[in-house]
């Protein structure tokens, strides 16, 4: 029986309610985006955190589609390569990736994998880890990075409306 799903008389395991299902799905997002700490030398000098490009007051509320005028990370920010850790399959991830690589010109690097696989990955490689970002669909193995203090948390105005309740701490 899975502990995470509350259960019937029967013992078996009621539906998720969609508010239930949402929640999870709202609270994880910042997983599923945040990227990883560490760096990847232990010998590089520790450098500051870059200044937003975009102050938080001229954030445009989101739309259906980005538009032209969307702020993008510069290549000085991302450095050479962006690496993203995806349980998602290759085929759903490359017309974003190969959109974002057309928009930016920084190359993006995907390991596909298991949530699980990918989430033992990082939890090996500690604060070295390779991924810049950890793309997952699986709450728990997000949680569970978060913590061991192995992921950063994403704060980005989009989330503003989001309830307290539904997000990570």
């Amino acid at each position: 029986m899975n502990a995470f799903m509350p259960s019937r008389p029967t013992g078996r395991p009621t539906p998720a309610s969609r508010r239930a299902f949402l929640g999870g799905l709202v609270g994880g997002l910042p997983f599923i985006i945040a990227a990883c700490g560490g760096t990847e030398a232990p010998a590089a000098s520790p450098t500051s955190a870059p200044a937003p490009s975009t102050p938080a007051s001229s954030v445009r509320p989101p739309t259906a589609a980005p538009s032209a005028a969307t702020p993008v990370p510069s290549a000085a920010i991302l450095e050479k390569e962006l690496v993203i850790y995806s349980s998602r399959k290759e085929s759903l991830m490359e017309p974003t990736v190969e959109a974002f690589q057309k928009k930016t010109g920084v190359k993006v690097s995907v390991k596909s994998g298991g949530s699980a696989e990918l989430r033992l990955l990082i939890g090996q490689e500690g604060g070295a880890s390779k991924a810049d970002i950890y793309y997952t669909t699986d709450y728990v193995d997000a949680e569970l990075l978060r913590q061991k203090g192995l992921l950063a948390p994403f704060q980005s105005s989009l989330t503003d409306g989001v309830p307290a309740e539904f997000k990570a701490p």
